[in-house]
């Protein structure tokens, strides 16, 4: 399930990243702009998939604001999110998404604690690139920490690269 979940979120990240070149170019250089594209995306991702999103300013697109992580993704079991508090049956967080447009290592790392510390199947860190080569090296010292930390759970970090210029597209892995 979660080859076919990971595709679908590579998909959702591809349709946000025509949304950011289809913007203003007043937009395209906002990072608010990108994130809410990101996010957009990927909450309409997860609620086809039938998850419970929540992610803040996506103008409806996520069941609820944002609740731990910039996007989540969550299972309520067999019955779904239930308003009730007697009637909701928690499951688990699927994907927890952690976005930081600043270039610098401390930044990144910032919110990627946030991932290393989760319990979600699936997590994803998105960052804005110059090139493949800092894609390369930011992934390595991304990987690096998950290693340090929790070594058996290295597959379940995925990584996504948003090029400075929109029109190049983004690294996925």
């Amino acid at each position: 399930m979660s080859d076919q979940l990971w595709l679908t979120i590579r998909n959702a990240l591809h349709d946000a990243n025509d949304n950011i070149k289809a913007g203003t170019s007043i937009d395209r250089g906002k990072s608010c702009f990108w994130t809410r594209s990101i996010k957009k995306e990927l909450c309409s991702a997860g609620r086809k998939s039938s998850f419970y999103t929540c992610a803040s300013e996506v103008d409806g697109c996520a069941h609820n604001g944002e609740w731990l992580y910039d996007v989540s993704w969550v299972s309520y079991g067999k019955n779904g999110f239930q308003e009730d508090p007697e009637k909701r049956s928690f499951e688990k967080v699927v994907l927890a998404v952690e976005s930081e447009w600043a270039v610098s290592k401390s930044a990144a790392l910032d919110d990627f604690e946030k991932l290393l510390q989760t319990r979600a199947d699936m997590r994803l860190m998105i960052f804005e690139i110059k090139s493949k080569d800092y894609f390369d090296k930011r992934l390595k010292f991304l990987r690096k920490k998950i290693i340090s930390c929790i070594p058996e759970e290295l597959e379940q970090y995925r990584f996504a690269g948003f090029y400075e210029d929109s029109a190049k597209g983004l690294e996925f892995c």
